[in-house]
């Protein structure tokens, strides 16, 4: 059986306080266009927390999308505000949650953390 890039984005991220930091709170839905239907992710933020889940509830901001274009996302292949750009992504609600779930994205293929970059530096520098 194939993996889904995109249940494994959301394994990936779901429970690492460290990603978010603590004053941003809210609910991001993730609406997919897949096959003449949808599916939902929910992403809760609280308190630097992030929980996922795929059940119903209130957002505060809403995230539309082909399912293949978020897939292009979590892969690093595409950029959440290029595909905005391009009308490909459609945002309501709090651009505030949209920014952190941009910084939980990957980059593109070969691109590295700039805190994991600086890390690196500061280590040959002491050495």
């Amino acid at each position: 059986m194939a993996s889904d890039p995109i249940s494994d984005f959301f394994e990936k991220i779901k429970g690492r306080p460290e990603m978010l930091p603590k004053r941003v709170a809210g609910v991001l839905r993730i609406d997919l266009e897949v096959d003449g239907g949808m599916e939902h992710w929910f992403l809760e933020m609280d308190a630097g927390n992030l929980r996922v889940s795929r059940r119903e509830r209130e957002a505060d901001c809403v995230l539309r999308a082909t399912k293949a274009i978020f897939e292009r996302m979590v892969l690093g292949e595409e950029n959440l505000q290029a595909a905005a750009y391009r009308t490909e992504v459609i945002v309501e609600g709090s651009f505030q949650l949209i920014a952190q779930l941009r910084k939980l994205l990957p980059g593109p293929t070969g691109s590295h953390d700039p805190r994991e970059f600086a890390k690196s530096t500061n280590l040959r520098r002491e050495q």
